[in-house]
């Protein structure tokens, strides 16, 4: 077990490995059907009510109770510490249209 006290400094090798290591519970708790994590980027597809499902917006406000993917992110994230940057998210729709304002994307880009 790791102190909370601990952190590595900028630029020590352990820093990605710990981090990995902190995010795999979390990553693999998810249902996406395709959820790909590289360090501090993660990929996930599916249908929208998995991924993220319609909840009051901006994205900030996913309720904590929702079963989605982004807001189990976002619910677990913070409580380690961590916060999910939705000025960074991408969504892109297979079927455009389909992932409006009620999907819980709001503050995501939307690639077409």
């Amino acid at each position: 077990m790791v102190p909370l006290s601990f952190h590595p400094q900028q630029g020590d090798p352990l820093g990605p490995f710990l981090f990995c290591n902190t995010i795999q519970p979390l990553l693999s708790s998810l249902s996406s059907e395709l959820n790909l994590g590289c360090l501090d980027d993660v990929t996930l597809a599916g249908p929208a009510d998995t991924v993220a499902s319609g909840h009051a917006l901006p994205i900030s406000r996913i309720s904590a109770t929702s079963d989605s993917d982004v807001a189990e992110i976002i619910k677990i994230g913070s409580a380690m510490g961590l916060a999910l940057n939705t000025a960074k998210c991408e969504l892109i729709a297979h079927r455009p249209g389909r992932c409006s304002a009620r999907s819980g994307t709001a503050g995501f880009y939307e690639s077409r």
